[in-house]
């Protein structure tokens, strides 16, 4: 009876163990391969760099997660990963030509909701963030 309940125990132990691990797990994913949303509220180039300020905005996609607070996004449209994305449920959308993409992303104006990827998650507690990816969705593009 005693060796049934220790190893019982035991394995109570291990399961609480490895779920702790598989959250951990799915919210390291989540942070550095999540998808964020936001308002822009103001643009700036300087040297090549663009910096963006973004502020809270809802989101009705399940895989694009709202930002916190205002932040200011910084890259070079050079270095980055610009995609395109598409509502699954929306077969009206923009057919670009080459090249429209990045002019789209060249040409991003105060009030237009950004989909972003931060590049470092790690700066989460900063207010200026580096961005890897910038996605425009074709449904919205003008």
């Amino acid at each position: 009876m005693k060796r049934k309940l220790i190893l019982g125990a035991i394995f109570l132990i291990l399961s609480i163990l490895v779920s702790i691990a598989s959250i951990n797990k799915a919210m390291y994913y989540r942070k550095t391969e999540a998808y964020y949303i936001g308002e822009v509220i103001s643009v700036t180039e300087r040297n090549q760099m663009t910096t963006i300020e973004v502020s809270p905005t809802s989101s009705k996609h399940k895989d694009i997660f709202e930002i916190k607070k205002n932040y200011q996004l910084v890259y070079n449209v050079d270095k980055i990963t610009i995609s395109a994305r598409n509502e699954p449920s929306n077969n009206e959308h923009k057919q670009l030509e080459m090249g429209e993409l990045r002019d789209i992303v060249e040409n991003i104006k105060i009030g237009e909701t950004l989909v972003f990827k931060i590049k470092d998650i790690s700066q989460d507690d900063e207010i200026e963030l580096e961005i890897s990816e910038i996605v425009v969705y074709l449904s919205y593009a003008n």
